[in-house]
């Protein structure tokens, strides 16, 4: 449980945790099985073209598109100024829908950004 708030928080919600620390290891993560992936699915590409491939497929706008998609954003905790009263105590979190526990959602700031463009 802590460990999905950490991940939707955002550092400008000004909390103890944010998904900074998440990001460094996801990104490594993210990059590993791309690579994987292309090895394993592009046999007869060389370095260069793998490299290409793997930069367009790891970089931040990729990510926005999956956020956008899936709609990730409407979960992101970036208000630093509300108290959240929702939460549910650790053995309780099974009975309520995680969306249900975050009472007040906004957009990251990844799809502000994006959105003016």
């Amino acid at each position: 449980m802590h460990l999905i708030r950490e991940a939707l928080t955002s550092p400008s919600a000004c909390r103890d945790y944010d998904y900074e620390r998440l990001e460094f290891y996801g990104d490594s993560i993210a990059g590993f099985l791309v690579i994987l992936e292309l090895f394993l699915t592009l046999p007869d590409h060389v370095e260069g073209d793998l490299d290409h491939e793997r930069i367009n497929r790891v970089q931040n706008t990729s990510f926005f598109k999956v956020n956008k998609a899936q709609q990730f954003y409407h979960y992101m905790i970036t208000d630093p100024h509300h108290v959240y009263s929702g939460f549910v105590p650790t053995g309780f979190d099974n009975r309520l829908r995680f969306q249900d526990e975050i009472i007040h959602k906004s957009y990251n700031e990844q799809y502000n950004r994006l959105r003016e463009l």
